[in-house]
C-alpha cells in the first residue's frame, strides 16, 4: 500500500479544490492482516533462548507491519507513525448492509462492481 501525504496551502484562492495542495511525500506500507499475538517473555530466559526470540520477532516483522512503526519518506523528508491493527471478524459473514454504497463502477453479465465504504 502507498499513502501519499498532502497538506492544504494556504495561500491557495478560495474555492481552489485541491490542485494547490502541497505534497510532503509517499511511504510504502505492507499490512499484515492477520492477529498478531504479542510474546510473553520469560524472565528465565538464558541468553541463547534470547537470541531465538529475537530472531523469530524479526522473521515475524518481516511478514508484514503490524503495530505502529516510523516509515521514512519517499520523495520528501522526515518520517510519519503509521499504525495497522487487524481484528478478524469471527461473528458472522458481512453482508452488502455492511457497507455505504457510493458509487457503480462498472456492469457485467454477472452483476455490478461498485465502489463502497
Amino acid at each position: 500500500m502507498t499513502l501519499s501525504f498532502y497538506i492544504r496551502n494556504p495561500r491557495a484562492p478560495p474555492n481552489a479544490g485541491r490542485n494547490h495542495d502541497i505534497f510532503i511525500g509517499t511511504c510504502k506500507l505492507n499490512p499484515r492482516f492477520e492477529e498478531v499475538r504479542q510474546p510473553l517473555e520469560d524472565p528465565k530466559a538464558n541468553k541463547r533462548d534470547r537470541a531465538t526470540a529475537a530472531a523469530v520477532a524479526q522473521q515475524e516483522r518481516s511478514l508484514g507491519q503490524a503495530g505502529a512503526e516510523w516509515l521514512n519518506l519517499q520523495f520528501g523528508t522526515g518520517s510519519v507513525k503509521v499504525g495497522v491493527q487487524f481484528i478478524e471478524n469471527r461473528t458472522r459473514s458481512l453482508k452488502i448492509e455492511d457497507f455505504d454504497l457510493l458509487k457503480v463502477v462498472g456492469k457485467g453479465s454477472f452483476g455490478k462492481v461498485m465502489q463502497v465504504m
